[in-house]
């Protein structure tokens, strides 16, 4: 009877532990369900595109989603934009290049085809700047440096060489400065790289009968020369003569300025009969000083 007893004890000790075996197992397999929930739950939450707890069967949040997703990708692009920028400005120099010439020249453009220099004091040494400065400014036609009381033979003569340069230039004025007879000298002798050259203005200047005679012996070298001005240089009879012997070197010529000049009537008649299709805009010699 004991040894029953014993056995029951037993089977009830084993059929409780058995029990309350399954209740720890079920108790572990559902903790284990709902740490796998939490965990997807959280993980679907930080990355909803990639982990989705579950995708929208709603048309309207099907439309939605795809927006958010166009979105997403728009900011990703424009994320990657603003780095290149920030990069290239990073990279970017400080400093830029200066033109390669004085800023007085690039003050001195007007328009697209012309420089344009009033009483800038251009001396020798800025002439040779802005021979040099040339070469840059292909386009120019038109060159012109007035009123200035330093542009004189050794700046013409530092200025000369360069102007072939401008291939289509067909004007030069150079008028109220201080151009002698050397300067002319030294500018006829570049007429044979100005073609095109239409206007020549050098009024109130001192080219004298040298000077005039330079110039018109190279007549031939500026065929399209149409207007002529040179006005009050202390050109006498030599130097004029020398102009109506060689106007018909310059058939285009139709206007010619030389008052002021010390020409006596048989110069005057010589310049008339020479270019009867020249409208002569003045003869008078009344304001000729020797």
């Amino acid at each position: 009877m004991k040894s029953f007893t014993l056995v029951i004890v037993a089977l009830t000790v084993s059929l409780a532990s058995a029990e309350s075996a399954q209740a720890l197992k079920t108790s572990l397999l559902s903790r284990r369900s709902s740490l796998r929930t939490n965990w997807l739950g959280k993980r679907s939450t930080r990355y909803p595109t990639k982990y989705p707890t579950k995708y929208p069967t709603n048309p309207s949040q099907q439309s939605e989603q795809k927006q958010l997703s166009k979105m997403a990708a728009d900011i990703a692009v424009i994320k990657r934009d603003v780095r290149a920028i920030k990069a290239s400005i990073s990279s970017a120099p400080t400093s830029f290049p200066t033109t390669p010439y004085p800023a007085w020249i690039q003050q001195g453009r007007s328009g697209c085809c012309s420089l344009v220099f009033d009483r800038k004091g251009i001396s020798a040494a800025k002439a040779t700047d802005l021979g040099n400065a040339l070469q840059y400014f292909p386009s120019i036609t038109r060159v012109s440096i007035i009123r200035d009381n330093q542009f004189n033979n050794l700046a013409i003569t530092a200025l000369a060489p360069h102007l072939k340069q401008l291939t289509n230039l067909v004007e030069l004025d150079f008028q109220f400065t201080s151009i002698g007879a050397a300067g002319a000298t030294r500018l006829a002798q570049e007429f044979g790289h100005l073609p095109k050259l239409e206007r020549l203005i050098l009024n109130y200047n001192t080219i004298q009968d040298s000077g005039a005679v330079a110039i018109s012996s190279k007549f031939n070298l500026i065929p399209n020369l149409k207007d002529l001005q040179i006005n009050a240089n202390k050109i006498g009879d030599t130097g004029g003569m020398s102009i109506a012997n060689n106007l018909h070197k310059v058939p285009n010529l139709s206007g010619m300025a030389v008052s002021g000049n010390c020409f006596s009537p048989n110069t005057q008649g010589a310049l008339r009969s020479k270019g009867p299709n020249i409208e002569y805009y003045n003869l008078d010699t009344q304001s000729c000083s020797n």
